[in-house]
């Protein structure tokens, strides 16, 4: 690919192992990333895009991402990791199932998963609360068993009657 290029004109500039300025003769500026030339040390987040991501690259990468905390590097994080995850999904599935990477995966997207134990949680107790409703409970004896206000009962009461 690169002889093309060259034979057409355009020049090629290595600006880091595995990292390609294509320049001359074209409408907008483009790179190319050689995956297999990108050193492991420092471009783990790109190796990893590939279809045949090495197993030592995701690890390297998922250390680094548990130490993001700002959403905007987590909103980064997590774009890598689903472009990843996608092309590499049996290497990740792997990882998944083991215990030690298993922390790491459960520290990154442990906000995600408190937000669903959460949702379900409050599901689980609007359907208890519409269960009892319809065993005869009045509101009021509902939020006494529940430990909820009266107003959070009839509201939980009142969209179950717009489903």
């Amino acid at each position: 690919m690169f002889l093309a290029l060259k034979r057409h004109g355009h020049e090629i500039e290595m600006v880091y192992p595995g990292i390609y300025y294509i320049t001359n003769n074209l409408p907008f500026p483009v790179q190319v990333i050689v995956t297999k030339e990108l050193k492991k040390e420092t471009h783990s987040s790109l190796r990893i895009l590939s279809n045949n991501a090495e197993r030592e690259d995701v690890e390297r990468f998922l250390e680094m991402s548990v130490r993001i905390k700002t959403p905007w590097g987590r909103n980064n994080v997590d774009s890598v990791l689903q472009a990843s995850a996608r092309a590499n999904f049996e290497l990740y599935e792997n990882l998944r199932r083991e215990s030690a990477v298993s922390s790491v995966f459960r520290e990154l997207f442990r906000d995600e998963v408190e937000e669903m134990e959460e949702s379900g949680f409050r599901a689980g107790q609007a359907q208890i609360i519409i269960k009892m409703y319809k065993n005869g409970f009045t509101p009021e004896q509902i939020a006494a068993a529940t430990d909820k206000t009266l107003e959070d009962v009839n509201s939980i009461l009142s969209s179950k009657d717009e489903q």
